[in-house]
């Protein structure tokens, strides 16, 4: 049965997992095609509509961030469902990432890469993950940078 009380954990651990190194494609890692994208482009903060896939600012939307972003939707809809809430529940949900380029990069002692060369850059940001239930009631999930976790 559909819980509301279980959207807060649910978005938290979609973002977790959608900001982890376990997001990968073909040997990228989103979280460095994303910080790659928006370090080159002077930007901040990302914010990603997950429902539309929808990025602002639009200039980080390369294509190797859209491969990312496409399948997030469903992806979101499946994990939300398997913690027992309904994405018919959600009216909308967005992800927030707020970078801090001038901290420089974080540690990553006791992580190895078989490609070291592809590993992403540890990068200081902020997360948070915000979903409107069909009730109008926000709930809200900040997380740490993947090296933190």
């Amino acid at each position: 049965m559909a819980q509301y009380k279980r959207i807060s954990g649910a978005i938290h651990n979609w973002a977790h997992s959608f900001m982890s190194i376990e997001n990968y494609i073909d040997g990228e890692y989103f979280v460095g095609v994303l910080s790659d994208s928006a370090q080159r482009n002077s930007v901040k903060k990302v914010v990603i509509n997950i429902l539309d896939g929808s990025v602002s600012p639009k200039n980080i939307l390369t294509e190797k961030v859209s491969s990312f972003i496409s399948g997030a939707a469903w992806d979101f809809a499946k994990h939300i469902g398997k913690e027992n809430v309904e994405p018919k529940m959600i009216q909308w949900a967005r992800l927030e990432v707020i970078y801090n380029f001038d901290a420089g990069e974080g540690n990553t002692a006791g992580y190895s890469f078989s490609d070291p060369s592809s590993s992403p850059k540890a990068m200081h940001y902020d997360v948070k993950v915000l979903a409107m239930d069909d009730r109008g009631i926000e709930h809200i999930a900040e997380l740490n940078e993947w090296w933190r976790n």
